[in-house]
This record gives C-alpha cells, structure tokens and sequence, in this order.
C-alpha cells in the first residue's frame, strides 16, 4: 500500500502521548493536517498537543475512530488487538507503524540526518540541531526528548535539513535511508529484538550502509570515525560539572565549551561537530551552538530544591549510562543517593549483570518498581529481583513510599538522583511537591 502524504488530510495517532509520536504530530500539525491522537496516560506532552490544537482522546475507544481519517500512525507498544486499530481496519482506513511513517516523513526532506547508537542520540541530536539552527539552516527536528532551549521535542523548519533520531527496536532504523547515518555506538540493548549481540552489530551495519554519509565510533568500510577524525585537547571541568575543551583537525582549532553535563559528552559534541563539518558550518556557529544548548529534559537535570537536598532527575536506564551518571556524581564530590526504576522487564533480565556491577558501590541505592512499558512481569526479571541481588539496595514498591524514603532523606546536604525511563518522575509530582517539576 503507497501513502502520499501530499493527499492524506486527516491524521490518527494511536499513542500520541509518547515523545517521539508527539513530536511527529506536531509536524503534521504544521503541515496543516488535521491531527487527532489518544493515549491512555496523559501528560505533559499531552496536555501541550491539546493546547496547540490537537484532539487528544484520554481512553482508546471506537468512537475515536471516524470513517473519514485518512491515515492512522500507531505506535509499536500498541497491541495488535487495540481497539482502535480493530475499528480503522474494518472503515478500511490505511494503518501504519511510527517507523514506517518516520520513513515516510523524512523522504519529504533533502537531507536527512538520522542519529543512532546504544546511548546519547538524544543529547546528539539537540547540539546538532543547536549548531544548524544558529547557522540559520532553519532545520526541522524531531528527538526523542524535550529539549530545554525551546521546551519542545519539535522544531519546524524547511524542507532542507531533516534531524531525527533512528532507534534500534525492532530494526526501526532501517526503515531511513539518511544523507548522513550515525552510530554512537553499539552495546546490548533492545535485546528480545535481537538473536544476539553479533545481530544487532550487523543491524548498525546495513544502517551505516544505507546512509550517503557514515559516521561511526568504530572503522567500517566507507565511515568517517567521529573519535579519530579529531584531536581533543585541554580538557576542563567547570564549576557546574561541565566540560570546556580545544578540537584541532588539519586547518583549525575550536575552543567547545558545554553546558550539558558529564564527560562522555565532550564525545557527542565531538560527533555533532563532524556533522556539522560535513555541511560547511562555520567554528564560530559550532562554538555558539554548543555554547548555547541548554541540553534535554531529565538529562542529569536539577529539578528541585527539597529541604536540605538537590532533587536530580536523569534518563539513564542502561548499565553504561547509569555509570556514567555516578561517574558525574562522584565527580561532583558531595553525598548522594541513587533511587533506580529499571524500564521493562526483558531489558533487567538481558543486562541483569551488568545492572548489579554498576549499581553494587552506591552507598545509598534504592530501587524502584520496574516500568513495563509494554510489557508483562513473565517477559523477564522484575525489580524486586534486582534490589534482592544488591547487598546495598533497598526496594520500594509505591510511588508513596517513595516520597516519605525521599522526605525524610531530603533533611540531609544531599543529592537525591531519580535515575530511570520509566513514570517514577512524573508519579512523584503530585505526591512529593506540587511544583517539583
């Protein structure tokens, strides 16, 4: 079945409320389609749709669902047996997955820049946004987080530039066929997707195969290696944990100063700037994009001050990724405590060890109930399991709970990192403090 987005006029998105869906909506929104949605768990981001003028539906229903929809996007974590999907099915309405839509999407672009990887796609995504925005490229953008500059997860532009994350669940990212791939880099992840490591490195393969330009951490035949293309020297650390440096390449040196926190940073600039080169943009436009991005939402972001204590929410729910967030904790030299909400539970049991090896030295743990997305506990290991196998951790299993462990540990000079994908953050809000995020 061909879609021609030209003609299509009235859109349906079934899981409007998660990022990514959202951040297309707006697109289609801007694109002067009529855009409804729904979602079973309202928040923020659905609450900024219905004020921008999208109809956004609180249950899944069949009256949600009109004979005269053009088109319905749904996303993966929708159930084959949804209602909504059973009901565009017998109108005959054409259906299709996010992945497939993005695809679709993007092909209306000249150049599409499409950023994959285990870990930091988001973070990458904004400074490359970031530089050509302050290069006045006007690019459309949409990632998989709220970016702080504009409080969005979406910029639209022209048809020119197209910056996008490709993730790798279920393949998604084959369904691009970008001007510029690029791998940050590839560890275990989305694992129940995959026959084994080795299958989802050949995946990341045929991505960088399929884009013009390949940009990579490691040499394949044909990348550019984002980590040998440059020298990175004079490394600081500022006061606000944030890194300044000097990148020198055969003709010029760039003075990269980070608002963003955290080493492994400095690598996701590093990437951006190789991108960025590819088109031309000027050191003094990557300078002051950098300089200039505030980073995402919920990226190692200070979101209140309780009492005695710093409040820190961070997206981390990868093994690499919640160290490198203690690594900035202990970098940071002030007592902490790490509260963890493992996301789903086939990823707890694949990465199980390596979940227990980076959490095993937090002093102060506290493990959270696991975030299932879509799934249920016999897919894998729940986080009940994982606090039982940390000598240091002690499991909490109500979002009330939570708030009272956090209460009485707010009385401390300390700070209190909420680390996880999953809804721990957002269940907290009402609970902890009416103005805490």
């Amino acid at each position: 079945m061909k879609i021609d987005l030209d003609k299509i006029t009235k859109i349906h998105f079934i899981g409007i409320g998660g990022i990514s869906m959202s951040s297309l909506a707006m697109l289609c929104l801007n694109w002067n389609k009529v855009v409804s949605g729904s979602d079973k768990q309202q928040n923020e981001i659905t609450l900024s749709l219905s004020k921008n003028g999208i109809k956004v539906f609180k249950h899944h229903s069949k009256n949600n669902i009109k004979a005269d929809l053009d088109l319905i996007v749904y996303t993966s974590a929708v159930s084959e047996d949804n209602i909504e999907l059973v009901t565009a099915k017998q109108f005959n309405i054409p259906i299709i997955e996010r992945a497939k839509f993005l695809q679709l999407v993007s092909n209306k672009f000249k150049n599409v820049i499409a950023i994959s990887g285990t870990h930091g796609k988001t973070t990458t995504c904004g400074m490359v946004a970031s530089i050509f925005t302050q290069a006045k490229l006007n690019p459309t953008v949409q990632i998989g987080g709220i970016m702080k500059n504009n409080n969005s997860n979406f910029i639209f532009g022209d048809s020119n530039f197209f910056i996008t994350e490709a993730c790798e669940y279920k393949k998604h990212l084959l369904a691009l066929n970008p001007t510029v791939g690029v791998v940050l880099n590839m560890e275990p992840d989305h694992m129940e997707c995959y026959k084994n490591f080795s299958d989802l490195v050949k995946c990341f393969k045929k991505f960088l195969k399929k884009s013009s330009v390949a940009i990579c951490n490691k040499n394949y035949n044909g990348t550019i290696n984002y980590l040998e293309k440059y020298i990175i020297k004079n490394i600081r650390r500022n006061k606000n944990d944030c890194y300044s440096f000097e990148v020198l390449d055969n003709s010029s040196k760039l003075h990269i100063t980070l608002r963003v926190a955290g080493k492994h940073n400095i690598y996701n600039a590093l990437c951006a700037i190789t991108v960025a080169k590819l088109f031309n943009i000027s050191n003094s436009d990557i300078e002051l994009g950098l300089i200039n991005y505030l980073g995402i939402k919920r990226r190692f972001e200070t979101i209140l001050k309780l009492n005695n204590a710093t409040l820190i929410s961070d997206y981390a729910h990868h093994p690499t990724e919640i160290k490198s967030t203690i690594n900035i904790l202990d970098e940071m030299q002030k007592p902490y405590v790490v509260v963890f909400q493992p996301h789903t539970y086939s990823r707890t049991k694949i990465l199980f060890n390596d979940f227990v090896n980076a959490l095993k030295d937090v002093n102060n743990l506290y493990i959270y109930k696991t975030y299932p997305a879509r799934e249920k506990v016999s897919c894998g290991t729940s986080a009940k399991q994982l606090a039982d196998s940390l000598v240091n951790a002690k499991y909490i299993s109500s979002n009330s709970e939570l708030a009272s462990e956090i209460e009485k540990l707010s009385k401390n000079d300390v700070n209190i990192v909420l680390i996880g994908a999953g809804d721990m953050q957002e269940k907290l809000k009402n609970t902890l403090h009416k103005n805490a995020f």
